[in-house]
């Protein structure tokens, strides 16, 4: 038995490692950011608790719960989704060419041709989570021998931080917005604004509810249990507004549904039991369903950051207005599947209990379940070259194409649904690896319930391959539970 259970760790290992591989492309297709649920996180589910409840005193009810929390360290690569998607956190925004960005597409321009606005702008994004985790387990051995039933949530306090920083001139052509700070953060742009203040990117709120039911047997006089369950999350999230990009998001508006096995083996204790050793492991499956979300999406045919073009309407195509308003659209996302396994090593020593263990997760790219609508009036890209009435479109322009190089339309070219990048707009796919280490004091309260506390700590790796939609991060937490 013990045999077989090697193998099974191991053939486990070997599927995860392709998905582990680093890739050397760093640019990112998408600019949407979607963190990964603290409720579901086999780690917070998992550690004590799945030993509690194989190898535990009293097993007929465990409550944990666990303060938490966790920050990820500044990504480049994040920030590079948000802009030109080339792997680089920072963009020249310039009046003259050279340039990432020309200044006119954001309003920045000085009169003096001496002084031309340059300015190099660069974010580092960052997300910090605070909270409780919150586990109930139930045994229904009562019911059926073997059956079992647990519960999990968490409330989460989440805050971002895009880190600006930016050197260079101020635009004077208009008074209140001199630099690419203040641009980005325009309040004439409804949706996608670049928030510098990170007390405009916070949110509290309850995480997606997951609920498991399961059926497990033992072997090999109670050292070893293997079982089946199903699963499902029901989701809590509040409708994303889309104001800002990095939206700080607590749960989800998608549940989902899935199934997983879980199994364990005691291969060392004691004579007396006070002492043992055993390896545990858990990974389950979850397929989540389509739901509308407000999404910013870039045009196909005009590169990364067009949602920050200017655009006009037909009925009126001298005057300029955001991109950004027209190009943010309610889409039907279907984020698709997901994937965890956790494996863990804990040693029991009397009353002393420590764990080391790993979690991979995987995320699949996100897919658009309906057709985008057309936006909800007629525009087109606005003509730079504009001085009169008489402005038609410049169909082809980028954000970094200068009045110099702007090609007009022979007519005024309206965009259409089908000019919309869907890529840019829905979440890639990620992975990361985590590996932690806790411990933990067991004790016993008037000969009628156990209880346990315990601390911990983890750290998430994220290869380069997937730093476009996660984030490397470390988190610290400390655990109470309940056992009657």
């Amino acid at each position: 038995m013990r045999n077989k259970f090697s193998i099974s760790v191991m053939l486990l290992s070997l599927l995860a490692a392709p998905l582990m591989q680093a890739d050397s492309n760093k640019c990112c297709t998408s600019h949407t950011f979607v963190p990964r649920s603290i409720t579901t996180d086999l780690v917070y589910v998992d550690v004590f608790n799945y030993f509690l409840r194989h190898y535990g005193e009293r097993d007929k009810f465990i409550y944990s719960g666990t303060i938490l929390g966790q920050k990820s360290s500044k990504s480049d690569r994040l920030g590079s989704a948000f802009l030109l998607k080339n792997g680089c956190n920072c963009v020249t925004v310039t009046q003259n060419p050279p340039g990432d960005i020309n200044s006119a597409w954001l309003g920045l321009q000085n009169a003096d041709p001496n002084n031309p606005f340059s300015s190099t702008f660069c974010i580092e994004p960052q997300r910090r989570e605070v909270g409780y985790h919150s586990y109930g387990y139930f045994s229904l051995d009562d019911w059926v021998c073997g059956l079992w039933a647990d519960v999990a949530t968490a409330v989460i306090s989440a805050k971002h931080n895009l880190n600006c920083c930016e050197q260079g001139n101020k635009a004077t052509a208009c008074q209140d917005i001199t630099t690419v700070t203040e641009a980005l953060a325009n309040p004439a742009y409804e949706f996608g604004r670049f928030s510098c203040d990170p007390c405009n990117l916070e949110q509290t709120g309850l995480d997606d509810v997951q609920f498991r039911l399961g059926y497990e047997r033992e072997w090999c006089n109670e050292t070893m249990n293997a079982g089946v369950y199903g699963i499902g999350t029901a989701p809590t999230g509040l409708r994303p507004n889309g104001r800002y990009i990095f939206e700080p998001l607590v749960g989800s508006l998608h549940g989902s549904v899935g199934v997983g096995v879980n199994g364990d083996y005691q291969f060392w204790n004691d004579d007396c039991g006070d002492r043992s050793l055993t390896v545990m492991t858990d990974a389950n499956y979850r397929y989540a369903f389509a739901h509308d979300i407000r999404r910013t999406f870039d045009l196909c045919n005009n590169g990364a950051f067009s949602r920050y073009l200017l655009v006009a309407q037909e009925s009126n195509p001298n005057v300029a207005l955001p991109a950004v308003n027209f190009f943010t659209l309610d889409a039907n996302v279907q984020p698709r599947s997901t994937i965890q396994w956790w494996l863990a090593v804990h040693y029991e020593h009397c009353d002393y209990d420590f764990e080391l263990g790993y979690n991979l997760w995987w995320r699949q790219k996100e897919d658009l379940k309906d057709c985008l609508a057309n936006p909800c009036k007629t525009v087109g890209i606005y003509d730079l070259t504009c001085v009169g009435v008489d402005c038609r479109t410049a169909s082809t322009a980028t954000i970094g194409t200068y009045a110099q190089d702007i090609t007009i339309d022979d007519a005024f070219t309206a965009i259409t649904a089908n000019d919309f990048n869907v890529q840019s707009g829905l979440a890639d796919e990620a992975l990361t690896n985590k590996f932690y280490a806790a411990g933990s004091y067991q004790g016993t309260v008037c000969d009628s319930y156990d209880y346990l506390y315990g601390f911990g700590g983890s750290y998430e790796f994220v290869s380069d391959k997937y730093r476009c939609a996660a984030l490397p991060k470390w988190a610290l937490f400390g655990r109470f539970s309940l056992m009657f």
